[in-house]
């Protein structure tokens, strides 16, 4: 299970005892939002040290959103050149479990993995190189950054609230 998002009525005081026990804890909330970790989840990894709770939120908290957007830029992509949005849609939603599948199952970096499927001079190849020539990486990076900055800074705020 590991990270689990629910949506709840509860009031926000009582989310607490609404899920933590034994085997779950809240590890956030926010209008009836909560992020709900199993910590019997051998596969979670603990991050120890809160100053990087900013990073947790940039990465994992926003990460959601961020592979809406490429989702939505693949799907757009796709019916650009002919697809139904349906049938870009599926593609695209197939193609995120898949790959989101076959990095869970290897123990090969994400970086292999994405060269083991680049053929040398064909169409993945041919659309990584556009996306390196528009230096899109950095600029992936460079929003995560700017997530935590903005994590850091709400956090702040929220700290001179009380």
């Amino acid at each position: 299970m590991g990270l689990q998002s629910l949506r709840t009525n509860y009031p926000t005081h009582m989310i607490g005892n609404y899920v933590n026990n034994e085997r779950t804890k809240v590890l956030a909330f926010h209008d009836h939002e909560i992020l709900v970790i199993d910590i019997n989840d051998p596969a979670l990894s603990w991050v120890d040290r809160e100053e990087l709770m900013d990073a947790v939120t940039a990465l994992s908290g926003s990460g959601p959103a961020y592979v809406f957007y490429v989702m939505e830029a693949m799907m757009q992509a796709g019916e650009e050149l002919g697809l139904s949005a349906a049938a870009a849609r599926q593609l695209t939603l197939e193609t995120f479990a898949g790959a989101a599948a076959l990095a869970r199952q290897s123990d090969e970096s994400v970086s292999m993995l994405r060269k083991r499927v680049t053929s040398k001079g064909g169409t993945t190849e041919r659309a990584i190189q556009s996306l390196d020539v528009q230096q899109i990486k950095a600029h992936f990076v460079e929003a995560v950054r700017q997530a935590a900055l903005r994590s850091r800074q709400l956090g702040d705020e929220l700290g001179k609230a009380d």
